[in-house]
């Protein structure tokens, strides 16, 4: 994504409001088709059906600290792996970042991807 070229665009005379797709891979490309597709497909004499906008692409499942705890006390990780929440996280990864450690860490909601490939069921090929 071209960010300083985005912020030109939303900021010309002519232009009153800009949505830039948050992903800059091809896969936006689908979505925006999806979003095509479904303008044509239900547009009636008054127009088009309004269409509620992305407000992220985190639409995958969450969480909670219990859930995680319960999981990784199902497997090998506790033995293999030093788990911990300190009180400032982001202080602490950049920390361990510059000391070349390598960090794993779970906040929020999954990307997009996950939650289409599960919703899909989408089988693995693979190419050669």
């Amino acid at each position: 994504m071209n960010v300083k070229a985005n912020y030109k665009i939303s900021h010309l005379p002519s232009v009153s409001k800009a949505f830039f797709m948050p992903s800059a891979g091809d896969e936006s490309l689908v979505i925006g088709s999806c979003y095509l597709t479904y303008l044509k497909a239900t547009k009636s004499k008054k127009g088009y059906p309004y269409v509620k906008p992305l407000q992220d692409l985190y639409l995958g499942p969450s969480y909670s600290d219990k859930e995680i705890l319960i999981r990784l006390s199902d497997t090998q990780m506790k033995k293999k792996y030093i788990i911990t929440k300190p009180n400032n996280i982001e202080r602490q990864i950049a920390q361990l970042l510059a000391k070349g450690n390598v960090v794993a860490r779970c906040s929020g909601r999954m990307e997009w991807l996950w939650a289409i490939d599960q919703y899909l069921q989408i089988p693995k090929i693979r190419i050669s």
